[in-house]
């Protein structure tokens, strides 16, 4: 039952602001189910305030009025850090108002996350080394990035929207943009500065369409995307720090196709990354699990990413499940931001992807090589191949790690773009058997870190 889980949710500091999420939603899930009984029909509706009017509009008085009592009481609670005493006091509203209705056997379903998890991830050689598009289930003001870029609705000067009015209630965001990068009869693109804010991003652009437009066809998306990447030449000329762009899905829920918005956007953002000066990575995080596996699919057909079974593979099995149990024990360790997406992407029931676990596997190995170098007090270098050249000129490393850590760099490495011409080498993409040297490789440079670090 939905109650059970709400009560056996853990609101230590530590977990608080996912559990206040999950409380939220919990309530949201309940109340469609009565929107679902009145209307017929199958009808989502995400925000509180549309939850609350629909309950008001067919006279359930009670539910309203304690929904509005929770709407009032999470504004007391700092989203940055929620106060485990006061998410205890929201998840009893939660409670309370559940019991009222008849729907309190559902069982809770996990759709969104808040807390954000590193899902999907691409590298590509750029003008500023090695640069990444993430994608990641969670909430986007929770990004850590120094630039982070989201879309609105405009109606005169008023923002609207999911996002732009979750940053209402946390930040003071004002109508009246520091710049205004770009303007037109239907669009602007606006930059505030978010220094004296207390949040986890320095740097907010916003991507507005008038209301009236409700439906977004992809020609004017695509043209809207470009628009947006153009203003981030601006936003570096005038200084401001792109340096890590966070990023939602940009007017996701207007489009006409879902699917050929988060196509376009994914590639207009791995153009940018290629030619880009100064942007390291892209973060894209999203907070619904339907859009989330909209883009991981997207993502990786954009990259053309091959799948296979591991169990077709005797070597591929049994590599991965000893590395999986190796991954295990460390996952709260100093190298958890490259084992724990690693981890997962080898955990999953479906068929492996070969390009996504290679990319992961060289996020580990960088961080490997960052752990060496420190303890050696070796200045770092600027890129992973200068890096891992200096720790065997030095006679830190053997050159044969070096040599597993170069072949886990190239394997990660592979450029996420079609080439403009095919190349003459063969083969053309990773193969299983490159799968199984990444590894095994990452398997090695792990016992080695353990040993020696």
């Amino acid at each position: 039952m939905i109650i059970d889980f709400l009560n056996r949710l853990d609101i230590s500091s530590e977990n608080s602001f996912e559990s206040l999420g999950q409380i939220l939603d919990s309530v949201a899930q309940v109340l469609e189910e009565i929107v679902k009984e009145l209307t017929k029909k199958n009808t989502l509706i995400r925000s509180f305030g549309e939850l609350e009017a629909f309950l008001r509009k067919n006279n359930l008085l009670e539910l309203a009025n304690m929904l509005s009592e929770i709407r009032v009481f999470r504004k007391k609670i700092n989203i940055e850090e929620p106060e485990p005493e006061k998410v205890t006091i929201i998840r009893d509203m939660a409670v309370d108002l559940i019991k009222k209705t008849k729907y309190s056997y559902i069982k809770h379903s996990y759709r969104i996350r808040y807390t954000p998890k590193l899902e999907n991830s691409s590298g590509l050689e750029s003008q500023s080394g090695f640069s990444k598009l993430n994608l990641y289930h969670g909430s986007i003001s929770h990004i850590n990035c120094k630039t982070l870029i989201i879309s609105a609705s405009k109606q005169t000067n008023k923002l609207d929207g999911q996002v732009i009015n979750a940053l209402k209630w946390r930040f003071t965001i004002k109508e009246d943009a520091n710049y205004t990068l770009f303007k037109n009869n239907y669009c602007d693109i606006v930059y505030y500065d978010m220094k004296k804010q207390e949040s986890l991003f320095d740097h907010l652009v916003i991507l507005s369409v008038k209301n009236e437009l409700t439906i977004i066809n992809s020609n004017l998306q695509k043209q809207l995307y470009i628009q947006l990447f153009a203003s981030l030449n601006q936003l570096e000329y005038l200084g401001v720090d792109i340096s890590e762009v966070g990023m939602s899905f940009l007017l996701g829920n207007r489009t006409e196709n879902k699917e050929l918005s988060a196509e376009m956007l994914i590639f207009e953002s791995l153009i940018w990354l290629k030619q880009a000066k100064t942007t390291k990575s892209i973060h894209c995080s999203l907070l619904h699990i339907e859009e989330l596996n909209l883009w991981d699919k997207t993502m990786n057909s954009v990259l053309g990413r091959s799948s296979i079974d591991p169990k077709s593979n005797p070597i591929v099995d049994t590599l991965k499940m000893d590395l999986v149990n190796l991954l295990e024990k460390h996952k709260s360790s100093s190298l958890s931001t490259g084992i724990v997406p690693l981890y997962s992407a080898l955990s999953t029931k479906e068929g492996l992807n070969i390009e996504l676990v290679c990319t992961f596997a060289r996020t580990l190995c960088e961080l490997i090589v960052n752990d060496v170098t420190k303890k050696h007090n070796i200045k770092e270098s600027t890129d992973l191949l200068s890096s891992i050249e200096r720790l065997r000129n030095d006679g830190v490393i053997s050159p044969w790690i070096s040599s597993y850590m170069h072949g886990i760099r190239i394997m990660g490495n592979k450029s996420v773009h079609p080439p403009k011409k095919t190349p003459k080498y063969k083969p053309l993409k990773l193969e299983t058997g490159d799968l199984a040297s990444t590894l095994m490789g990452i398997r090695i440079l792990i016992e080695f870190w353990e040993k020696n670090i």
